[in-house]
Parts: C-alpha cells; structure tokens; sequence
C-alpha cells in the first residue's frame, strides 16, 4: 500500500482525523482506503496536474491585473480603443482561470477519490463570500426578469465594457479565485504589486500626456481637455483605477523592512508617479476618494498599531513625509497651471458649486431622473415572451430592470436635455445596481461592501496576527473603501472592476490566513527543490510531501509512514508517543512532521517562520491520509473536466477574438469612408465587422451607412444603386434585430422604411420607437411623416404637435438649427399644413 502525505487546506476539502486510525487497532484499514487504491504514477500525474493548474490560475491572476489596466490602442485602430481590448482580455484571462481551476478540481478528485466541496472561502464567517454570491445570484434572477434578457446576459453591445451578466461573473470569477489560490504571503504580495506597477506605468504616460506627449492622441477628445486620460481613455476612469492604486502602493512600502531597498524605492516611486497622475487627470470625484482613503488608512494605523512598533521604521516615516511634501508640491503646482479649460484649479473650485447645486456635467439630473425612475418602477416594452414584468410590478422594484437594461428604463424619465443623448448608466454605482438590479441587488452590495471593510477593520486591530496580514488589510480596505466613494459620481470599467473585484478576494484571503495561523498553526519552512502543489505541499519523488527539510531549530521528525512489521494501531500509538514527548520514537531518517502541538522555541516563545504564509510563526499540523482510490467520480471527472475546457475556451477566447477583430475593421470602414475610397471596394468589404460580430448592432448600422453613403455618390448605375440601398436596408433590420429595444436603432431602420416606401411597416417603426422613449421629440415627427406617407394626415398631426411641444423645451440651439427647421417644414408639407 502505498501512502501521500498532504496538507489538509481548504483547497481540497480532505479530513483525515487520527482517531481514525486509533479505533481501527492493528487490523483495520484506515477510512478511505480500499485494497484497490489509486496507482502512485496517477497520483503522481493528478498531483502534477493540480500543482500546474494553481500556478496557472495564480499566474493569470498576476498577468490580469498588470496587463489590463495597461492595454490600450490608437482610437484610429478600434472604435473600443480603451474599451474592447480591456473587457476582452478580462474574459479571455477569466476563462483560462476557469479552465485551469476545473483541471484543479477534476485533479483533486482523482488523486483523492472524493468528491471536491465548496472551497472554504465562501463560507469562512460567511460574510464576504456569502454576500458576494448573494449579488452574483440575484444579478442572475435579475436577467431572467429583464426587459431585455439577451442585454443582460451579453450587454447591449457585445464585446463592449458594460455591467451584463458575463463581465460581472467574470468579475466574480476572479475574486474567488484570488480568494481561493492566493495562499500565503507570496501570493498576495505578488497580486497587489501587479497592482502597484500597473499603477506607476499608466501614470508615466498620464504625465507624459500633460506634458503634449500622446503618441495616441487621445486630446482630440472634448472630455480630455487639459485632462490625463493615462491608459483609460477617461481621465474619470483614471482617477477610479489611481484611487485603488494608490493605497495599495502605500501598502506595500510600508511592507518593506529597509526603505533604500529596490522594492521599497520602486513602491516609493510608484507612489509619486500615481500621485503626480492623479493630480493631472483633474478627476474630482477621483480626489474626494483618494482623500477619503487617506484619512481612513491613517486612522487605522493609528488606532491599530499605537500600542506597539508600527511596521514603518522611522525611516520610512520620513519617507511618508516626504510623499505628503511632494503631494502638496505637485498640487499647489497644479493649481497655479493653466492646462486648458479642463485645469486643475477650476475643477477644484468648482466643485462645491457642482456638489450643492445640479452640475457635475449634468449628473444631478441624472441621478434625480434614477430615483424617480427607482420609486415608480415605469413598465418598459419588453421582448420576454413571459410578460413577467408587467404582470408583476413587485419584480421590478425587487429586481430591477436588469443587468444593462438601465438605458431602456431611463428613457421613459430622461429630462428634456437628455432624450437625445441614450444615456446607458446613471453615472452612480450605487444608484444603477437599484435601477437595474432591484432592492434585493442594492441589498447585496451594501452588505458585501460592509463586510469587506469590516473584515479589514478586524484584521487590522487583531493583535495575535502578523503585521504583513494587518498592515495589508488597511491598504485594502482604504483601497476599497476610496473607490466606493469615486463610485458616487462614476461607475466601474473594466480596469477598476477588475481591481475592485480581486481586492475583495485578497481581503478573503487574508482572512483565511488569519485564521489558518489561529487555529492550524501554518508554518512554510524552507524547501528543498520540488513542486509546490498548493501553498506548501510538495512532490517528491513517488510521494507527496509537506515538508522538504528538517527545522533546523526543532530536531529531527518523526516517519509519518508505517514502517516495516507495524501496523496501523502501533504506528498511531508511536505518533501518539512522538506527540507526548518521547523522542526515543522519532525516526530522524525522513523529514516529514506529525506533530499537531505547538513547538515552543528555548526562550518560551512561539517557533517557527513568517516566510511564505505564516501569520503567527506556529508549525504546521500535518496529517496522514490516503491517495485515494479507484472510484467512479476519479474517472468521470477528467472527462467532465475536458467537457468544460473546451467550451470555456469556445465562449473566453473565440468570441473575444471575434469581437476584437470585428471592432478593428469597423475603424478601418469608418477611416475608409472619411477618405473616399472606391465604390466597389467600400461595398465590398463593409460587411466584414458584421460577419465577425453578427451579435454587435452598431456594426450592422455602420455598415448600413457605409452602403446608403456608397449609393449616393455619383456616377454610380441605377442597377447598383438599387442593390446597395437594398442591403444597406437588409443591415438596418440587422442592426434592429441585434439590440431590437433600442430607440437609435428603431429610428434609423424606420427612416429607411419609409424612404423605401414601406409606409405601414416604417409607422410600426416608428410606433414602437415612441413608446421606447416618448420624450423624444424626434421619434413624434418620424412617426408624423410616417402617417402621412400611409395616409392618415389627421393622425400625423397629433403627433407633430407633440414633437413641436417637445422641441420647444430644448436648448435655443437645438430649435433653430436649420437640419431641424428643414425637417419640420418637410413634415408640415406633407401633412398639407403651411409652416410658420
């Protein structure tokens, strides 16, 4: 028979407990174990599988976080330039963490022979975890009930950054999964200077942008005037990502035991980099988080470490001083800078006025037009078959309009300067998850938000744990805990949600630590050359094995294997004996450890090592259990585990891909259309983005325009002008068919109806453009025009009348510009009503 030692985590859900092999005495076979037991080459293999499917899952996490935030492309290459590159390498990154995670798991099951358990993560005080699939749960219920289901699993454009079911589980995915491998020190160290450098790279272009330098040019933009969009392509999105940044930073520094170290002079670094980028992004909401961040960073390291030497030397005191010093160096700097309208001292002074008043480019309005649209839950025209939302308008209010059906509810109580503009989130975090979510997902995040940042809260005042656990339990929560304030004027992209969603996994994590150094006593020792499987088990050999080398403190330990003649109870009773205090029944040959009591160190203190993942220095308990056996689930599970690679390799990296691809040719059909290429060769090629993202309607729309531009140019035949306006009607109903809710979309292809002559199916355009947003004075004159070309003049009047009344209460500039007195004039012609 022949045995494995392992390390009995959470990763794996194994127990073995001792007692029984005490009760079995010298005859019986330990619990699990069978005469046809696993062959050791399996377990070998499942055990090399499980070690490079956790490396694999911890290295994705690391390239996620650093990769991400940085990925960026010329607006000239992709309409998505900071947009679609992000939310794809997101899913592509979260599928190899689902796929190596289902390898993990197939792994454990066959080198076991059990069945894998919920990973304690999610239920260790079962706040964080609880509340965090709570959300996902409800997010799920609530695109069931969605206005538009196909919105809310995919978003309303597909391959974009929006807040659809897919991006949020991948979000989730990645959260626990750093909650679930990042095991020790290393682990999470590693996470968060993925984090750090991320940070300090994309502020170096930020600053290199406020200085003229933007190989991409991204000042074209209104919204970037004077303003550092860094590698977002928003200076708002910017400041969410430096709000998380910059206390993680800080984290870290103060981690460091010699300041002048690299790693302590890159983190110092990194700081004033982040620091400067924020000061030049001019992101207000960004600074109120950071500051926010701040106090709450220094408040818990006041109050935690007061009684005791704070993990921060003197020396790296001064250090903190000489950041405050360079902060209020680089701020006054920006104040006095005039950078264009957009500067720094103008922001800053406008904020109060914006705060108490209405500003905020228009938020207040927004946010007052959510509530409305929040307390009376107005019904939306819906594709469900079901019908399930107006029949019950308590499934409204308990679960929203869905994930990213924000912008089908919003039109219904736009105020009149935004009817126009199809506003797709409520520019609040907090506010979009009741809109479109429900009271239940409010619910759900307010309870994970306060529970991650009383995890950190707790962790930062225990005492009994290490300070690496406390000290980086305050920069997560104050990371966490500034960007929930940025959140009350933003909502999270991809870089942020990212970070967001990983830091409420790394909180996870250090509690798990926390509480592994309390009750298990978790010690990493040195290692010998070999494969860690998870967090400190390794392979050797034929064997797996927790330790590699003998404490040099403790003696020698004693053989876990049963040896020559001995049977199980006289092993258990030499193991009980060794645990006692009889060293005669050591075995010094092997370096394996049995004993669960703690070692006490010549001087009474505790022994062992911080290294790697201890948080109380205590060595680790080790138990003795099987490798498993041959059962029908070691069998089944590789098959399953297949099953589910290929597909989350189908959906993460061939759509993505896909969609990548899709938005890089709709650029270059655009690009083509500024310059004037050939008839022949635009209607050739104007379909490509379509065909590689058919799900995308903005692609359809834009290939619709491209047709109808090619038609019109002259010299073209009648013969092809006919079957260019012929497909570029074809693509409208694509388009129509892709995102059937949208008002745009509806408008456009009821346009072309009608210029087509397809007077009754243009008004039923038309009709349902009305009811999708009925403010919309544009939609009122379409549907006039339409009734009057079906013949129905006195119809047609009604609605011009409220398009007039509508229009009345635009902007001055909006009513007299000539394209909308032309197209007044035309419909007050039809309708055989003079204009004047």
């Amino acid at each position: 028979m022949r045995w494995a030692t392992v390390r009995p985590t959470f990763s794996n859900g194994i127990e073995f407990r001792r007692d029984n092999l005490a009760s079995a005495g010298n005859t019986a076979t330990p619990q699990g174990i069978s005469p046809a037991s696993l062959p050791a080459d399996m377990a070998r293999l499942a055990a090399n599988v499980e070690f490079a499917a956790a490396r694999t899952v911890r290295s994705a996490l690391y390239i996620a976080l650093f990769i991400v935030p940085l990925l960026v492309t010329s607006p000239d290459a992709m309409f998505g330039y900071a947009d679609v590159p992000k939310i794809a390498a997101v899913r592509v990154l979260a599928g190899v963490i689902a796929a190596a995670w289902a390898a993990h798991a197939a792994a454990g099951v066959v080198r076991t022979g059990t069945r894998p358990k919920i990973p304690a993560v999610f239920g260790h005080r079962r706040w964080i975890g609880a509340s965090a699939g709570l959300f996902l749960l409800v997010a799920f219920a609530s695109a069931l009930f969605a206005v538009s289901r196909k919105t809310a699993f995919a978003g309303a454009y597909p391959g974009y950054d929006s807040t659809d079911l897919y991006s949020l589980a991948a979000y989730v995915l990645i959260g626990a999964a750093a909650a679930r491998f990042l095991l020790n020190r290393r682990h999470i160290e590693r996470a968060l200077w993925s984090v750090a450098l991320a940070g300090g790279l994309a502020s170096v272009y930020g600053i290199a942008q406020s200085a003229g330098l933007d190989p991409f040019h991204f000042d074209r933009f209104e919204v970037n005037d004077g303003r550092s969009p860094l590698t977002f392509g928003n200076p708002a999105f910017a400041g969410s990502f430096l709000t998380m940044s910059l206390p993680v930073t800080v984290g870290l520094f103060l981690l460091q035991q010699r300041p002048f170290s690299r790693a302590g002079l890159l983190a110092f670094a990194a700081i004033l980099l982040q620091l400067a980028a924020l000061g030049t992004s001019a992101s207000r909401g960004a600074w109120v988080g950071t500051g926010t961040g701040a106090v709450l960073f220094a408040v818990l390291i006041i109050f935690s470490f007061r009684r005791e030497q704070v993990a921060a030397s003197r020396r790296h005191l001064a250090m903190v001083g000489i950041v405050v010093l360079a902060a209020v160096a680089a701020g006054g700097a920006l104040l006095l800078a005039d950078s264009g309208s957009n500067n720094a001292a103008d922001r800053l002074q406008s904020l109060n006025g914006d705060l108490l008043g209405s500003g905020l480019n228009g938020r207040g309005a927004t946010w007052s037009s959510t509530l409305e649209m929040i307390g009376e839950r107005p019904p939306v025209e819906t594709q469900n078959e079901d019908e399930a939302s107006i029949a019950f308008p308590w499934v409204r209010h308990l679960f929203g309009y869905g994930p990213d059906n924000y912008r089908y509810a919003y039109q219904l109580v736009a105020p009149d300067e935004h009817v126009a503009s199809f506003v797709p989130h409520a520019h609040n975090s907090f506010l979009n998850v009741a809109a479109e979510l429900g009271i239940a997902g409010l619910a759900a995040w307010t309870a994970l938000s306060v529970a991650v940042v009383a995890a950190g809260v707790m962790l930062a005042r225990d005492r009994a744990a290490s300070s690496w656990v406390r000290l980086l339990a305050v920069g997560v929560t104050s990371a966490f805990a500034a960007h929930a304030v940025d959140q009350l004027a933003n909502l999270p992209r991809a870089s942020d949600s990212l970070v967001m969603w990983m830091l409420i996994g790394v909180m996870m994590a250090l509690v798990a630590v926390r509480r592994r150094g309390a009750e298990e006593a978790v010690a990493f020792p040195p290692s010998l050359p070999g494969r860690e499987l998870d967090g400190g088990s390794f392979v050797h050999g034929n064997q797996l094995d927790l330790s590699s080398r003998n404490d040099p403190r403790s003696g020698p330990h004693p053989n876990p294997l049963p040896q020559a003649g001995e049977g199980i109870g006289d092993h258990v009773n030499r193991a009980n004996s060794i645990q006692n205090g009889n060293p005669s029944a050591r075995t010094p040959d092997i370096p394996l450890s049995l004993t669960r009591a703690r070692k006490r160190a010549p001087d009474g203190g505790e022994r062992g090592q911080e290294r790697g993942g201890s948080s109380s220095g205590l060595l680790h308990t080790q138990r003795q259990i099987p490798v498993g056996t041959m059962s029908g689930a070691a069998l089944i599970a590789p098959a399953l585990a297949v099953v589910a690679i290929a597909v989350i390799a189908v959906l993460s990296v061939v759509g993505n891909a896909g969609h990548l691809l899709a938005d890089r040719a709709a650029a270059s059909l655009q690009s083509d259309l500024l310059r004037g290429v050939l008839v022949a060769d635009l209607a050739d090629s104007s379909d490509r983005a379509a065909r590689l993202a058919g799900d995308v309607g903005y692609y359809h729309s834009l290939e619709a325009s491209a047709l109808q531009t090619a038609a019109e140019v002259a010299g073209v035949s009648a013969s092809l002008q006919s079957r260019l306006f012929e497909r570029s009607l074809a693509a409208r109903e694509s388009a129509v068919n892709a995102i059937p809710l949208s008002p745009a979309e509806n408008f456009s292809y009821a346009r072309a109806l009608s210029e087509s002559g397809r007077a009754q199916e243009a008004l039923e355009r038309y009709e349902l453009g009305v009811r999708l947003s009925p403010r919309y004075w544009a939609a009122w004159l379409g549907l006039a025009r339409a009734h009057a070309l079906a013949g129905s003049p006195e119809v047609g009047v009604v609605a011009l009348r409220r398009a007039e009344e509508l229009i009345g209460r635009q902007a001055l500039s909006t009513r007299q510009h000539p394209d909308n007195v032309r197209q007044f004039d035309t419909v007050r012609m039809a309708l055989g009503i003079e204009s004047g």
